[in-house]
């Protein structure tokens, strides 16, 4: 965000603001998610599917926010209020899944 409002103040070129929406509620979806599956912190298999689901977000959004010029800053919270819930379900689905080939665990 910081690059943006240089080269807007530098350039005189406008950022519109659902522009900065996005950087912030994604910073904060990011925060949320972290914050729910920090268990799984240290597992490659949250990293990508993380990473996935935010490439997803991210396009999702810039394909979006392209095509409705409109867009308020008060739409970014319902599209967060659905959207973090079913990224922290999806992601401790797909950690938390066993392999196939992993031995069946013999808990007393």
């Amino acid at each position: 965000m910081a690059v943006a409002v240089i080269v807007s103040t530098k350039t005189g070129i406008t950022v519109p603001k659902r522009w900065f929406g996005l950087c912030v509620w994604t910073g904060l979806l990011t925060w949320f998610v972290q914050r729910l599956c920090k268990h799984h912190r240290r597992k490659t298999k949250f990293w990508l599917a993380f990473g996935g689901l935010l490439v997803v977000h991210v396009l999702a959004f810039v394909v979006l926010l392209r095509s409705i010029t409109e867009w308020g800053l008060g739409w970014f919270m319902p599209v967060f209020l659905v959207e973090a819930p079913i990224m922290v379900v999806l992601l401790e689905t797909v950690v938390a899944k066993k392999s196939a080939s992993a031995p069946p665990s013999t808990a007393p």
